[in-house]
């Protein structure tokens, strides 16, 4: 759904010192001190200092301060909490996260790439959780007022998230666009035991990146090319596939008997994910959030149509699909600029 990191400095200035005695001066030992080492060690002792300084505060820059995102952690406004009331929600409540809880966070802000960390530093405002009842909305980005001078976001997240792993967060998502029948089909979807959490940071860190740069809005950019005519048209040929009407798409309900094909014809497609297909937004931040999970943690992703036997009608890995990965130099592409 749709920085101001720390300056360090070094007094590098040099000491007076006395004419060196006749004799070489003994080191006193591991516990020898800067002053009891002659110039030139003091030189390349100092020099060392400095590099290392410099490497870390320069590291610390490339690599965001998950500590600054970290603080932005808060309950969110009335605002966030009357849009869960509008879409259904009864009684949205802030949730209040316990430590192991936020080592979980911790983990999934420090994992995102380095453009989004600089993104975010610059235009959260607000990222909090709330306890909803599954369904009730996993994720919403809101923008805080679209008539600011600067784009500032407010993220929330189901707080039952941080205790799903991947796999039962897909599996619960995508049994949502299907219609169960007497065919006997079953889809599953396994993503092993990685954090649904960190896929879905992924994801709508994506979608304020893309806010703020305007990335899935720029006509014939490398991600709409041949594949979206406007934010929420297919371009041909993928208008006339069996992708065109699930329930991401507003859609009806696909029976279940149709899954293998809906798969297949979704295997013929450059889109990771069905739900990637529901508009240019969310085909980018599926995109993003996949290729990252793919690239940088080995991450597997099938969908498996069984029979009404048990039996392994159809199985499918979009992370393999030559289709789909022939869009990661784009990705890798705009995860390498440097404004945001």
């Amino acid at each position: 759904m749709t920085a101001n990191p720390s300056g360090l400095a070094i007094d590098d200035r040099h000491e007076q010192h006395a004419r060196p005695p006749a004799r070489p001066h003994r080191a006193q030992g591991p516990g020898a001190t800067l002053a009891g080492m002659t110039r030139a060690c003091r030189a390349l002792a100092l020099a060392s200092v400095c590099m290392a300084t410099v490497c870390t505060a320069a590291l610390a820059v490339a690599q965001g301060a998950p500590e600054a995102l970290r603080s932005r952690i808060a309950p969110p406004d009335e605002g966030v909490l009357q849009a869960y009331r509008d879409s259904g929600v009864p009684n949205p409540t802030p949730h209040t996260l316990t430590d192991d809880e936020w080592a979980k966070v911790d983990a999934a802000i420090s994992a995102l790439p380095e453009l989004h960390r600089r993104v975010l530093q610059q235009h959260l405002r607000r990222l909090s959780f709330v306890d909803v009842p599954p369904g009730g909305g996993n994720a919403l980005t809101r923008l805080v007022d679209p008539n600011a001078a600067q784009k500032q976001f407010d993220i929330t997240f189901r707080a039952g998230l941080l205790h799903e792993t991947l796999t039962e967060f897909l599996n619960g998502k995508e049994s949502g666009i299907f219609e169960p029948d007497r065919s006997g089909q079953t889809v599953t979807i396994e993503a092993g035991d990685s954090s649904a959490l960190a896929y879905i940071l992924l994801h709508e860190a994506t979608h304020a990146v893309d806010a703020t740069l305007g990335i899935s809005t720029t006509p014939n950019s490398r991600f709409q090319a041949g594949i979206w005519l406007d934010r929420t048209r297919l371009a041909p040929p993928y208008d006339r596939s069996m992708i065109q009407s699930t329930g991401f798409r507003r859609g009806p309900r696909t029976p279940l008997a149709r899954a293998q094909a809906l798969y297949q014809a979704l295997s013929r497609t450059p889109f990771v994910s069905l739900y990637a297909t529901a508009a240019t937004g969310e085909d980018l931040a599926e995109l993003v959030a996949w290729e990252q999970l793919a690239t940088q943690r080995h991450q597997s992703l099938a969908i498996i149509v069984k029979d009404a036997r048990g039996k392994v009608a159809y199985r499918y890995e979009p992370l393999k699909s030559s289709l789909v990965r022939s869009r990661f130099p784009a990705v890798e592409e705009l995860l390498a600029r440097r404004d945001g």
